[in-house]
């Protein structure tokens, strides 16, 4: 991988991954309000990461996926966003209005409002899980949706130049038949990421 210019210790990253943890149980509970199923949660993934690297972590850069994005402001200045793979996306849908799973091919405009709403809640627990862990303050603006490619949806959202630094947590759901994910970016300048590690010393004294 790049190297960045924000070094993680070890002791840093165990707090990091504790927030993942914490904001995927939130995100299992916001998920399954709309879905009205039992949501299994598989192993949450958490790394920093620079923007240009994320199209090809989040897979095949050709395939289309949806994001939900907004703009964040306070200790952290930034972008957040929530990525789903449009077959993900398409079964959610098929979940909250009860159809049989894979018979949505398309998203409608009424469906394109549900997603985004999900990608609210979704990236809603996972602010509220890293500011209340760590004891900052961070808005969000409005937020918007968007379906493209997975190599081109970054520079569509605006979200950093390529070499902006990026929290990646990544959380696989499953329900019954399918197994689906989502991926939350927070992605912030380096002086705000140097200010997300220095509240993690601050919150621990190390």
């Amino acid at each position: 991988m790049v190297k960045l210019m924000v070094e993680l210790d070890d002791m840093q990253k165990d707090v990091l991954k504790e927030v993942s943890n914490i904001s995927s149980g939130q995100a299992i509970i916001s998920l399954e309000k709309y879905v009205k199923v039992q949501i299994k949660e598989g192993l949450p993934f958490m790394d920093i990461m620079l923007v240009e690297s994320i199209p090809r972590f989040i897979g095949d850069v050709k395939k289309d996926v949806v994001g939900v994005y907004s703009n964040v402001e306070g200790d952290l200045d930034g972008k957040v966003m929530t990525i789903f793979p449009i077959q993900s996306a398409l079964v959610l849908v098929d979940l909250a209005y009860g159809r049989k799973i894979y018979s949505t091919k398309e998203l409608s405009d009424k469906e394109s409002g549900f997603i985004k709403e999900v990608g609210e809640s979704l990236f809603n627990s996972y602010i509220k899980a890293l500011t209340d862990f760590l004891e900052i303050e961070v808005n969000r603006g409005e937020s918007n949706i968007l379906k493209s490619s997975g190599g081109k949806i970054m520079k569509k959202a605006g979200m950093g130049d390529g070499k902006e630094l990026a929290l990646v947590l990544e959380t696989n759901f499953s329900v019954p038949d399918f197994d689906f994910e989502g991926d939350f970016l927070l992605v912030v300048s380096t002086n705000s990421m140097n200010m997300l590690l220095n509240a993690v010393q601050r919150k621990f004294g190390f």
